[in-house]
């Protein structure tokens, strides 16, 4: 899943998924905020 994926990225891959995740799944974006 995205949240395995996201674990192995690097600090600054992670902020482009946290830009880019709202875009791709509005609802799971505050999922993703406290997770990253």
């Amino acid at each position: 899943g995205w949240r395995r994926i996201t674990l192995r990225h690097s600090s600054l891959e992670r902020r482009l998924m946290r830009a880019a995740w709202p875009v791709l799944e509005p609802d799971a974006a505050a999922g993703v905020e406290s997770v990253l």
